[in-house]
């Protein structure tokens, strides 16, 4: 017999032949800025590649993270609120500038924008 059939005889010594030992290879997710992978496995003796991973498509799903508005000013443009992908960064609702309003606030004689009086 020889060594793919179980075992191998050397010098009247039998030696048999050992089982792959299998470690997972984790799945990754697809996102819409990269392809992903699905859960496979390897020897972790001799690297064999017991089940092949196999390449996901990208997503067309994209993850919405709010982009605050900020108030305009009497001297600065503000913007509405908006949102965009937290992974690939698409901006997915648009923020609009919201002119300055030209109007000082005055707190003691003084424009709190300007600081001045």
């Amino acid at each position: 017999m020889n060594f793919d059939e179980g075992y191998k005889e050397m010098n009247g010594v039998v030696i048999e032949k050992l089982g792959h030992k299998a470690v997972a290879d984790e799945a990754v997710e697809a996102t819409c800025a990269a392809t992903g992978l699905t859960e496979g496995s390897h020897c972790e003796v001799c690297g064999l590649v017991l089940k092949a991973q196999k390449i996901v498509p990208k997503t067309e799903a994209h993850t919405p993270v709010d982009i605050e508005e900020t108030a305009a000013t009497c001297v600065k443009d503000g913007k509405t609120a908006g949102s965009k992908c937290s992974v690939c960064d698409k901006v997915l609702i648009e923020s609009e500038v919201v002119p300055a309003t030209g109007k000082h606030i005055y707190e003691n004689g003084i424009c709190r924008e300007q600081r001045l009086s």
